[in-house]
């Protein structure tokens, strides 16, 4: 799947779509880009939007019946060798080392068919080899750095309310409401006070109507969110049959924009003896070196032994200004002549 981000909220479709086009358009050829674009003003392609939450990425599943657990887009076999390991807590690890021992596709499938979960999932073949992942965000103790949460301290899981599945080799996405989710862990894991689930899920509507959508919404409220009550960090929008449409559109928020960082200015540094690094006084400074054996014409005169010649006519040329103006230089004085003489030797010698 690609993950395509635009950092600013698009207020009408028209200019949400120009941005999309501008991601799209690298990786789909014209007439591709060309169908999509007609669907998407139709109001064809639908889309599924969830909240997007500034914690860590996370996964977890199965595949073969074998668990693993990861980020979006790694995954490992062992917990513990997850890159946030050593901040999970008491709970997080039984919850991971009690699902590890299971394969609970079967467990999905059955419930998956029973009221009032069936309407939530479309229908699945009992029979299907079936891999899964449930995708979401992972916050709790240290894990979640802007925003604080009223859970007592507890792991929590913000769970995107799709499955992802493999059925004979392609990719299917399927819509989960919350309450099926939370039933299936509720009953499975045993310990559900120890271990909240927030819905993510908002709907599942066409690209065009997604795209104008306020991306300040708060559905889940955090007791403080980057000191705005109920932000969010924005959208990730994916297609609702990735197997036609593989990408994902991430719209954020305004209060989450990515700004470039300002440099500091700083004023120039200035020297009073930046006027004494000549022309005339460097050919003086490698003629001395010269006559004292210290440097060869045919290393003056090359690049490859600039190493050598450089740190030599730097302190030439320093001592040869100091002796004739009689004083010590300051950090800021070192700092220009080596600039000044480095700029002039090297153009010398290449220019020869």
């Amino acid at each position: 799947m690609k993950f395509f981000k635009i950092s600013n909220h698009k207020n009408t479709v028209r200019r949400g779509i120009q941005a999309y086009n501008g991601q799209l358009s690298r990786y789909f050829d014209p007439e591709i880009l060309s169908r999509i674009n007609t669907e998407i003003e139709s109001g064809e392609i639908k889309a599924i939007a969830t909240e997007k939450l500034d914690g860590e990425n996370f996964k977890m599943g199965w595949r073969e019946g074998k668990f693993y657990i990861g980020q979006r887009s790694s995954e490992l076999d062992d917990w513990h060798k997850h890159p946030q390991a050593m901040k999970f807590s008491e709970p997080l690890v039984a919850f991971l080392e009690y699902w590890k021992q299971d394969n609970p596709l079967e467990y999905v499938l059955n419930h998956s068919k029973t009221s009032p979960h069936s309407h939530l999932v479309s229908p699945i073949d009992a029979d299907c080899v079936l891999d899964i992942a449930f995708f979401g965000e992972l916050v709790g103790n240290s894990m979640q750095r802007r925003f604080t949460w009223d859970f007592d301290g507890l792991d929590v899981f913000f769970y995107d309310m799709h499955i992802q599945y493999v059925e004979n080799g392609n990719l299917i996405r399927l819509a989960l409401g919350y309450d099926f989710l939370k039933y299936v862990f509720m009953n499975k894991i045993g310990f559900p006070s120890k271990c909240k689930l927030v819905p993510l899920l908002k709907t599942v509507r066409p690209l065009r109507e997604i795209l104008e959508l306020d991306p300040n919404f708060a559905p889940v409220q955090p007791t403080k969110a980057n000191n705005e009550e109920g932000v969010s960090e924005g959208y990730v929008i994916s297609p609702y049959h990735p197997t036609t449409y593989p990408w994902y559109l991430k719209v954020k928020s305004k209060p989450f924009m990515e700004t470039k960082v300002k440099k500091t200015w700083k004023e120039p540094l200035k020297s009073e003896y930046a006027v004494h690094v000549t022309e005339e006084r460097l050919h003086h400074v490698l003629q001395g070196l010269l006559q004292e054996g210290a440097v060869t014409e045919e290393e003056l005169d090359t690049v490859e032994s600039l190493g050598k010649t450089i740190p030599l006519v730097i302190k030439a040329m320093m001592e040869d200004i100091q002796d004739e103006e009689g004083c010590e230089f300051a950090k800021e004085d070192r700092k220009i002549v080596s600039s000044l003489t480095v700029q002039m030797f090297k153009h010398q010698v290449i220019t020869g």
